[in-house]
């Protein structure tokens, strides 16, 4: 093989080039916490919401992820995530990672992460413009909102929303198939029941990865 055909984006067989599909390509919001092993977990949902961000930065943050296990506290710290008691952590005071469903010690995260922890569901995302947290994100969203994407400051608005649709509703997919279409308060209720769910896992996992267009303010 030659140099060109040796580089990833030459090579034969990768899907998109990269075994990726990126998230501007992505159509609806997928749940990292889904199982088939338990029909009311979270697999899918039509339209992004907003829950807690990928980072916690003093600058742009709104909520912190939660633990997925009552008490519902706030993410551990970097050096518990080998121990069979934390669903996510916070690293260097700075990222999210949620824990992998052996909890065997290895964590993950992603830049498009955000986190619909039970524990927010009776919070609000941004108190100045009474923003919903763990809500649908629609045309209804203030103009100036921003969400932290890890290291960027982008617009909620022009990023998540799909300004067409109307607020308080949104189709939810479950681990048994049924695709239902929900408000903001059946939309907690589902997340609430995904973190109640009994599966194989130790603890239920709330991150999902959403389309966005990553545009700033």
């Amino acid at each position: 093989m030659n140099e060109v055909s040796t580089q990833k984006h030459r090579q034969k067989g990768l899907f998109a080039g990269w075994n990726l599909v990126e998230n501007y390509t992505q159509s609806y919001s997928v749940h990292k916490g889904g199982s088939s092993q338990n029909g009311a977990t979270i697999l899918a949902l039509t339209k992004n919401t907003l829950g807690a961000d990928s980072a916690m930065q003093a600058h742009s943050a709104h909520l912190s992820a939660k633990q997925s296990v009552a008490p519902y506290n706030d993410a551990a710290g970097w050096g518990a995530r080998n121990t069979r008691a934390a669903s996510v952590f916070l690293n260097g005071n700075q990222h999210f990672y949620y824990n992998n469903p052996m909890n065997d010690g290895w964590t993950h995260a992603d830049a498009w992460d955000d986190y619909l922890c039970v524990g927010n569901n009776d919070k609000l995302y941004d108190a100045a413009t009474n923003t919903d947290a763990n809500a649908w994100v629609a045309n209804d969203v203030d103009l100036n909102l921003n969400y932290n994407r890890w290291n960027q400051n982008r617009n909620v608005l022009r990023s998540l929303a799909c300004a067409g649709l109307e607020a308080n509703q949104g189709q939810l997919l479950k681990g048994d198939g049924s695709a239902s279409m929900m408000n903001d308060v059946q939309l907690k209720d589902a997340i609430k029941e995904h973190a109640d769910a009994k599966t194989s896992w130790y603890v239920a996992i709330e991150a999902t990865t959403q389309a966005t267009r990553d545009m700033g303010q």
